[in-house]
């Protein structure tokens, strides 16, 4: 198993792994209550809705899954800009889920519609990062790192676009992925932008 989470009234434990079925069990008695499967993929996170009515999953597809976690079946699809989504949190109010992608960027997305309503790329976000934690207004992410640290992100204010490059390029030492040029880059050019040593 690569997932596990408990619902909020803890009625239910949902788990998960390489072959890409989804489980739910009661845990008071250990039996298994539903499967069901999205793909062939690995998932790697699972996360319950805060009342306790949507299950996110996602994995090394680069897909995130909204299910109805009464029925199993699939309310939404959230398609990564590039690579895996490690991570998945519903807000408080389960309008908005956070989902952290192997590129760095943290997106934050409506979950009625799915649509981005922002990103950002965190400088030390990696695979190792052991916990994602969104407030309840949806505006700062807490991310607990494998070294030990907690760092806060507020999702209020943002880089623009020149800075964003800057940090990307300072920071990661590469070109920018298709995502962050389309974030960025409005004349979708193709040239590099980071300076070469």
């Amino acid at each position: 198993m690569n997932a596990v989470a408990f619902s909020p009234e803890g009625r239910t434990l949902a788990t998960a792994g390489a072959d890409g079925t989804i489980y739910l069990w009661n845990p008071s008695t250990g039996r298994e209550r539903t499967t069901f499967k999205g793909d062939d993929n690995e998932v790697i996170a699972v996360a319950f809705s805060h009342d306790g009515r949507t299950l996110a999953t996602a994995g090394g597809d680069g897909i995130a899954h909204l299910w109805d976690a009464d029925t199993g079946k699939e309310r939404r699809t959230l398609t990564a800009q590039t690579g895996s989504v490690w991570w998945v949190e519903f807000s408080r109010d389960g309008r908005t889920l956070a989902t952290g992608e192997s590129d760095a960027t943290i997106r934050l997305r409506d979950t009625a519609t799915g649509k981005e309503r922002t990103s950002r790329t965190l400088p030390t976000l990696d695979r190792y990062s052991e916990f994602l934690a969104l407030s309840p207004d949806g505006r700062t992410l807490a991310v607990a790192e494998y070294g030990g640290a907690v760092r806060l992100w507020d999702f209020n204010s943002s880089l623009k676009p020149g800075q964003a490059i800057k940090q990307i390029c300072r920071i990661f030492n590469r070109e920018l992925t298709r995502g962050e040029r389309t974030a960025y880059l409005p004349d979708k050019s193709d040239e590099p932008v980071c300076p070469s040593d």
